[in-house]
C-alpha cells in the first residue's frame, strides 16, 4: 500500500481514502486506487475542482444522460452543462440541449439528417478540463503500475499540473478523437502506451477518446497520425466543437 500521495507527495500513514480509478461521476464504481494512493484533500480538491469539467463537457453530459448514469448521491441528475434530462416514454430517451450552426440535408427516399454543434457551457473551463485529463491518466497509471511508480521524479511536472498549476493559462496538450455524436457506446476504458521519451495514456470515455501524455515529452503530437485525431494544442482556449449527427425516417401517415 502506498503511503505517499501521488499529487501532493504528503504522507498518507493512516488515511483509507480511496481514489476512484475513473470518477464516480461518470458511473465508475468498481475501478478503485488502494487506500493512501491519493490523500483525502487531494481526492476531494479533483472531486470540485476537476470532475465538474468532466461531467459539463457537451458530448460527456450527453453520455450520461443517455445512459440514464447516476451521481454520487445516487441520483438522477436533471441538467449538466447545457444538456437537460427531460421526461420520456419508458425506453426512450429525451434530452435537451442548446446547438449552434444546424445544418438540414433531405434526401430522395425521405430521410432527413442534421449535423449541428453543442453549445458549450458558458462556465466551462477548459483549463480545468486538460487537467482533469491529465488526472485520469495518473489514475490509470497508479491503478495499473502501483502508486510508487507515479512517484517518481519524471512524474512531479504532471502531479504539480494537476493540483497546483502555475496559473489558468498553464495548458498541457491533449489528443481527441471525436466522432460525430450519433451512437453512445457505456465504456470507459484506458490504455497506456511507452515511446521514446514519453507516457502516453488513451483514454475512451463513452464515444470519445482522448490522450495525454503524462511526460509532456511532444511525443503525444507525433503519434497523432490518424486522419480523425486532433491534437488540442496549448494555445487553445476555447472547447473544439462537439458534432451531433442525428438521421431521422419520417413516419408515413396511417392509412384512411
Amino acid at each position: 500500500m502506498s503511503t505517499i500521495c501521488i499529487y501532493c507527495t504528503q504522507s498518507t500513514t493512516g488515511d483509507l481514502t480511496r481514489a476512484h480509478v475513473f470518477p464516480e461521476a461518470l458511473g465508475n464504481r468498481d475501478l478503485i486506487l488502494p487506500a493512501g494512493t491519493v490523500c483525502e484533500k487531494c481526492n476531494q480538491y479533483a472531486g470540485h475542482e476537476l470532475e465538474s469539467a468532466l461531467v459539463g463537457h457537451p458530448s460527456i453530459a450527453m453520455a450520461l444522460h443517455f445512459w440514464g448514469v447516476r451521481g454520487k448521491q445516487g441520483r438522477i441528475r436533471q441538467q449538466l452543462g447545457t444538456v437537460v434530462s427531460q421526461p420520456s416514454e419508458r425506453g426512450t430517451v429525451s434530452m435537451k440541449f442548446s446547438i449552434a450552426a444546424p445544418k438540414l440535408s433531405f434526401h430522395a427516399d425521405g430521410l432527413v439528417e442534421m449535423q449541428a454543434t453543442a453549445t458549450t457551457p458558458t462556465d466551462f473551463r477548459l483549463d480545468r478540463f486538460r487537467r482533469a485529463l491529465h488526472y485520469l491518466g495518473m489514475n490509470v497509471v497508479a491503478f495499473l503500475e502501483g502508486g510508487a511508480s507515479v512517484l517518481e521524479p519524471k512524474y512531479d511536472p504532471v502531479r504539480n499540473y494537476v493540483r497546483r498549476p502555475r496559473n489558468r493559462r498553464e495548458a498541457w496538450i491533449y489528443s481527441e478523437d471525436s466522432p460525430p455524436v450519433k451512437h453512445i457506446p457505456l465504456v470507459l476504458d484506458a490504455n497506456v502506451l511507452e515511446t521514446p521519451r514519453g507516457k502516453i495514456v488513451v483514454l475512451q470515455l463513452f464515444q470519445t477518446v482522448y490522450g495525454v501524455d503524462l511526460l509532456n515529452s511532444g511525443d503525444l503530437r507525433a503519434a497523432a497520425t490518424q486522419p480523425d485525431l486532433r491534437i488540442v494544442d496549448e494555445d487553445v482556449r476555447e472547447l473544439p466543437p462537439v458534432i451531433i449527427h442525428v438521421k431521422a425516417q419520417p413516419k408515413s401517415p396511417p392509412a384512411a
